[in-house]
Parts: structure tokens; C-alpha cells; sequence
């Protein structure tokens, strides 16, 4: 048919319904396929600024797995474009088999096209003349400008949420049974929601020491992600699993990237102290703990500690006591005499408690932690890592 003859933008407007509804009499719709339909498609109503799209391909899902294209639709979205059904849209017409369009103000289509997608708008999906089998569709969205959205297909039929990415290919499978809820025409919808705010990263304390320093003991603490913290809380106990409260320090910023604290503990409690730190949330709620340290009060030898020993969580607390000051090399070997990983620590104190992270889990089994320390001194310590 010419089209040549009738005036400008009619002229277009009048060849996209034809390919639309030829391409609807054909019985089924690839809305990707990159020849003549998609470049017709593409030249049909073409506004200035950005437009959206949201493309489907209703599958016939086959028992090996294989996919029977059924039908399909398209839609785009400007502000160029109105909201109501007009001549910018194409209506659907209906297969012999199985259908599939968008309705709006009661109208069926298979080509649409209205503004951009704004929060709480919602696409309702018709689906109609199934049969009793499984099915594929296939969602492809293009929301470039829609970054505070967040999509979701609802399945009113199994009561399911799947989000849809805003420029992604989403693939869901689904059967229509001898229930004729699960044939319903208005199974499907899709609905866009504000996105929800990223949560902020927990709190991470990145460097945690417990230190003696004659009679007392020096807690440090590193944080990062300090956001929305009000306080830490140092507890200590003399066995290891009962703890008390002996300091609060209060954060000293409640959204900072980083923070360093320090407190000393002028009466440590029997010739050993466990110590924690926990941070509190501006809610009141506990929001992390770190590792328990041990602190040896009155060790005089010369020698290191592992607690607690069979090692768990890839970390080791390592307890350095009446130690020269200086660089220290940590090692841990495995039973053929494989160093599988190497460390440095710096020894300011007569005494450390440090927490060694391991960076990667290791085999259960038997170990050995070398330390050498800045004279050359070696000593080797049998360890179970479980």
C-alpha cells in the first residue's frame, strides 16, 4: 500500500499501525530481532529527548528445555508522549494461540507508548488463550533515566515479587495448570516503586590491640564505616566468657569514615584480663563486637600465647609478653615446613595482644606459628586451626 501521498507524521503514524497490525496477523512478535521490524519500529514516533522501553517475549517452554516463540509487545516511553490510548499506540489484535499485550483505560495493546515511568505507576500484562503447559517470558527494560525506581513483576497467581533491573534481561518460567487462577488474564502486572536507600556498610573495626604497660592496659581500636554510632563499650572479663562493662567512649563523630579511640585500664582484675570492645548504635542497638583479647599480667618469661588455641574464624589472637620492642615476623608453616602466609608487627610495649586475620581459610588440621623477633630470636609454637 503507498503511503507516499498522505502528509507527513500521518503518513509514518499510518505505516507503523500497518506493520504493527501485519506483524500481529503473523502471530507472533520478536521484539528483538534486529531486521526490518526493529528499524521500522525504531523510525516510527520518535521525539525529541530520552525514551524508555520495555520489550516481552511470551515462549512456549518445551520439555527439553527448548523455547517456541508465542507472541509479544512493545512499549516506549517519552514525555512527547500522552497518557491516554491514542493514534501514537497500536492496538492488539488477537492470535489464534496464546496472546500477549499491555492494557490501558481498557484497551489491549501491543505497541504503547505514554510518559516516562514515574514512581507507583504500574503496567498491567493481559495474557490469554493458554493451555494447560509451561511458558517463558522474557522482560527486557531499558528505564536509563529511572535511577530512584526500583521494578517488579508480580504474579498474582503464586504471590511472587521478582525486581527488574532497570536496563536488564529478566527470564521467568511459569506453568498454567488445571487451577483457573493460574490462566488468569491479569496474572501479571509490573509496578515501580521508589528504590530503597542503600543501608550503610556495619561498622569495621580495623585494627584492635590490647597492650600491658606495667600494672595497666592499653585498649586501641581502629573503626571504619563509622555511621550512625553513638558509643563503644569496653567489657572485661577474668575468665573469657563473663564479661562487664569498664568504659564507654562516646563516638566522636555519629557519621565518620574513620575513628581512633583509645582507653587504659588502671586496675586490671587477677593475673589474666579478656577484653572486648563493642560499638552501640544511635538506636541503642548493639551493632558489632570484636575478638577477645587476653592480657598475661604477671608472665615474666620470655614467650607468646595463642588464645584461643584450637584456632576458628581464620583469626588468631596473638599474646607477645615481655618482648623487646621492635619489628616482629609472624609465620604460619604447615607440617611439611610450607610457610603459607607471613606477617609484620610493630612492638612498642614489653607486652602485645594483637588479632592476627589469616586473609583466607586454611585446611583443619596442625600448624606452627613462628615468631622471630628483632634480635633473631625464633620461637615456634604448635597450633590446631579448626
Amino acid at each position: 500500500m503507498k503511503t507516499a501521498t498522505l502528509p507527513g507524521k500521518f503518513s509514518i503514524f499510518v505505516t507503523c499501525l500497518l506493520m504493527s497490525a501485519l506483524f500481529t496477523f503473523a502471530g507472533t512478535h520478536d521484539i528483538n530481532t534486529a531486521g526490518n521490524r526493529s528499524t521500522a519500529r525504531n523510525k516510527c514516533f520518535s521525539p525529541l529527548g530520552t525514551t524508555e522501553s520495555l520489550a516481552a517475549n511470551l515462549y512456549l517452554l518445551q520439555p527439553d528445555n527448548s523455547l517456541i516463540l508465542a507472541d509479544g509487545f512493545y512499549a516506549q516511553y517519552n514525555d512527547a508522549y500522552h497518557d491516554s490510548v491514542t493514534k501514537e499506540d497500536a492496538l492488539k489484535l488477537t492470535n489464534p494461540s496464546e496472546n500477549v499485550g499491555l492494557t490501558r483505560y481498557g484497551k489491549t495493546l501491543v505497541l504503547e507508548r505514554r510518559p516516562i515511568i514515574k514512581a507507583n505507576d504500574t503496567l498491567f500484562i493481559k495474557l490469554w488463550k493458554t493451555t494447560q503447559r509451561s511458558y517463558h517470558l522474557e522482560l527486557i527494560t531499558n528505564f536509563i533515566t529511572n535511577i530512584g525506581l526500583q521494578a517488579y513483576l508480580l504474579d498474582a497467581y503464586l504471590n511472587t515479587s521478582t525486581a527488574l533491573g532497570l536496563a536488564t534481561t529478566i527470564k521467568v518460567n511459569f506453568a498454567v495448570n488445571a487451577d483457573a487462577a493460574s490462566a488468569a488474564t491479569n496474572r501479571f502486572k509490573i509496578v515501580f516503586k521508589p528504590a530503597a536507600a542503600p543501608s550503610p556498610l556495619p561498622v569495621t573495626f580495623t585494627d584492635v590491640k590490647a597492650l600491658r604497660q606495667a600494672a595497666s592496659v592499653l585498649l586501641k581500636w581502629n573503626v571504619e564505616n563509622e555511621i550512625n554510632i553513638s558509643k563503644y563499650e569496653v567489657e572485661r572479663s577474668l575468665n573469657g566468657k563473663d564479661f562487664s562493662v569498664v568504659n564507654t567512649t562516646l563516638a566522636a563523630g555519629k557519621n565518620s569514615l574513620t575513628g581512633s579511640y583509645s582507653w587504659a585500664d588502671q586496675t586490671p582484675s587477677g593475673n589474666t584480663s579478656f577484653y572486648r570492645i563493642k560499638s552501640i548504635g544511635t538506636d541503642g542497638s548493639d551493632v558489632q563486637y570484636t575478638s577477645v583479647m587476653k592480657v598475661n599480667m604477671l608472665q615474666n618469661d620470655m614467650s607468646f600465647t595463642v588464645y584461643p588455641n584450637p584456632v576458628t574464624a581464620n583469626k588468631i589472637n596473638l599474646q607477645l609478653a615481655n618482648q623487646p620492642a621492635g619489628v616482629y615476623q609472624v609465620k604460619l608453616i604447615d607440617i611439611t615446613g610450607q610457610v603459607l602466609y607471613t606477617s609484620r608487627i610493630s612492638v612498642n610495649t614489653n607486652s602485645l595482644s594483637q588479632i592476627i586475620d589469616l586473609e583466607r581459610k586454611f585446611p583443619k588440621g596442625i600448624y606452627h606459628l613462628g615468631i622471630t623477633s628483632p634480635d633473631n630470636n625464633i620461637q615456634v609454637k604448635r597450633i590446631v586451626v579448626q
